[in-house]
């Protein structure tokens, strides 16, 4: 199975499952554990994307890292993943892409991030990602090294012998399941 085959395969099944009350249960759990870990607790200053239909919803973990962190949200910019601080009050904008981005936010020096949650399509358990297929994530983490996290659902969980990885493929640190 090639990388866009079993992209196209989760996105599907993702799709079927976004309006569930199993993935509301899974987003829910993953949250809690995302906001209960060290690295999380830890973290001055998290990157962190918001999310579309299908992926694990981030707003609540947005809301409540707000309270007490620096949190930025990636935007493409020149073919180019950029991180932008948010507040409590900024404005978003739908993007080319379909996601909410900031409007008029300052962009951050990317090596002030210390945790990064990293969206993808599929995982595997032991730190493969497959994502959308526009390699912004791998070259940015390429480029900033950072502690990075992956919120999985059950049904992005892939074996490893099914996943593809190419040398330019970025591993997460730690995915996070239910």
């Amino acid at each position: 199975m090639t990388k866009q085959q079993l992209r196209e395969q989760v996105l599907y099944a993702l799709t079927r499952y976004s309006q569930t009350q199993e993935k509301h249960d899974e987003e829910c759990h993953l949250g809690a554990k995302l906001l209960a870990s060290p690295s999380f607790k830890q973290a001055r200053s998290i990157g962190i994307y918001r999310s579309m239909a299908h992926e694990v919803d981030t707003w609540p973990i947005i809301q409540e890292a707000l309270k007490t962190k620096q949190v930025s949200v990636p935007v493409v910019k020149q073919k180019r993943l950029v991180f932008q601080e948010i507040f409590p009050d900024t404005q978003y904008e739908k993007s080319n892409f379909g996601i909410l981005e900031p409007m008029d936010a300052p962009e951050i020096v990317p090596e002030t991030l210390d945790l990064l949650i990293v969206p993808g399509v599929a995982f595997t358990q032991s730190g493969k990602r497959l994502g959308y297929g526009g390699g912004y994530y791998d070259r940015f983490l390429t480029a900033n090294a950072h502690t990075t996290i992956s919120l999985a659902m059950q049904l992005q969980l892939v074996s490893e012998e099914i996943l593809p990885i190419e040398a330019h493929d970025q591993r997460i640190q730690q995915i996070l399941t239910v």
